[in-house]
């Protein structure tokens, strides 16, 4: 959770909030036993500018949570250990 809550930082400027361990899954456990980790940080707030490396070209956009699910029916988020902790977090909050 440190590393994450730094990369926020350098990657986008935003820190604080709360944070929770969300989730876990293993990107291909028939042939690797690496394992991905997301958290979950609410309540995040713009505390300086980015700190990019040379080779890091990161633009911020801060969405509803209906243009993630556009984002990601339409195929704009294609990898999948980034879709299934916004699929599961769309599936459990639903208005």
């Amino acid at each position: 959770m440190a590393a994450a809550k730094r990369e926020l930082l350098e990657e986008t400027g935003y820190s604080g909030g709360e944070w929770v361990e969300y989730n876990c899954a293993y990107p291909n456990p028939s042939s690797m036993n690496n394992m991905n980790f997301t958290f979950l940080a609410k309540g995040v707030r713009k505390a300086k500018e980015q700190n990019l490396e040379v080779t890091e070209n990161i633009e911020v956009l801060l969405l509803s949570i209906e243009e993630v699910k556009d984002f990601l029916i339409s195929s704009q988020i294609i990898e999948g250990i980034q879709q299934a902790p916004l699929w599961r977090y769309i599936a459990e909050n639903k208005n």
